[in-house]
């Protein structure tokens, strides 16, 4: 009898490859945005992060949050700590003085996703102090802010 196409172990074995390969697009993705350290698409989202326009600032915090995402799964990425590095006090700016929730938790979700990746975190801790009564604003509002007021809390 012929292996059946929906058999379990088929099924898996293409899970298991779809993961692989959306693992490899999301490392070439993010690596094409990060450049080869020209700074240009880093400079590019630190400059509208600083830029006071609010809805551009609104599409910036969504990229981060989205780039974050995808950083904090990828295990072999270098530039991680470098982009954390380049947008962390705007990060932080954002959660303490966002125009709007939405911009104040979209920068507590990015911040929550490099938290996951040790390196970020112990840059994100040296500045525990100064996000630990925004994130706690936050609590009511989001579960991340609640999941990032603990860690910090927890380390501090």
């Amino acid at each position: 009898m012929k292996d059946n196409i929906f058999s379990s172990s088929n099924i898996i074995h293409e899970c298991k490859e779809e993961e692989v390969a959306v693992n490899d697009w999301l490392m070439m993705i993010s690596a094409s945005l990060l450049g080869d350290r020209k700074k240009s698409f880093l400079y590019s989202i630190f400059r509208c992060l600083k830029s006071g326009d609010r809805d551009i600032t609104r599409v910036c915090l969504t990229t981060m949050a989205w780039l974050s995402f995808t950083l904090a799964s990828l295990h072999s990425c270098d530039s991680r700590v470098s982009l954390f590095s380049v947008v962390i006090n705007q990060l932080k700016e954002n959660l303490k003085d966002g125009e709007s929730l939405e911009h104040r938790i979209l920068a507590a979700m990015s911040l929550l996703h490099f938290s996951k990746i040790p390196e970020c975190r112990e840059l994100l801790m040296t500045i525990a102090n100064e996000i630990t009564a925004p994130l706690k604003d936050l609590c009511e509002a989001t579960w991340m802010a609640k999941e990032l007021y603990a860690l910090i809390s927890r380390e501090d």
